[in-house]
């Protein structure tokens, strides 16, 4: 495979995440699993919203609960906009009632962060959904 052909096929992952050790335990994860990505990571809502506009994101992983605001915040600046990639949770114990409400909202799906193993199995299906509902 040419280097151009894996940066095409190379997903775009906006990683909304405050703590920089969980930020390179998911990339490790992802490089673990053989999967071709970029990871960019932003930890305010200000800086999301911006990199969520700038730049073509193919999924945005979230951790819930951020200083001063949580990802449902984030997911609530997205609606608004045309573009809304799948929005993965990706957490430590939020309670099942609080990734009950995320879901319910539309995000696509929840992992918690000690499961991080089958995080690109998660992005891979939700990118499925994704082009599956598209062609619809």
């Amino acid at each position: 495979m040419s280097a151009q052909q894996t940066a095409k096929e190379s997903i775009h992952i906006l990683h909304l995440e405050d703590s920089a050790i969980d930020h390179q335990l998911v990339q490790r994860a992802l490089t673990q699993a053989g999967l071709a990505f970029t990871l960019q990571r932003v930890e305010t809502l200000q800086a999301f919203v911006q990199a969520s506009q700038a730049d073509a994101v193919d999924v945005i992983l979230a951790d819930y609960s951020l200083a001063g605001f949580t990802a449902i915040d984030a997911w609530t600046s997205l609606v608004k906009s045309q573009a809304q990639p799948p929005f993965i949770l990706v957490s430590g114990a939020i309670g099942e009632a609080a990734a009950v409400e995320a879901i319910q909202l539309g995000m696509s799906d929840y992992l918690l962060k000690d499961n991080l193993a089958q995080l690109a199995h998660v992005i891979l299906r939700a990118l499925e959904v994704r082009k599956a509902r598209r062609e619809k």
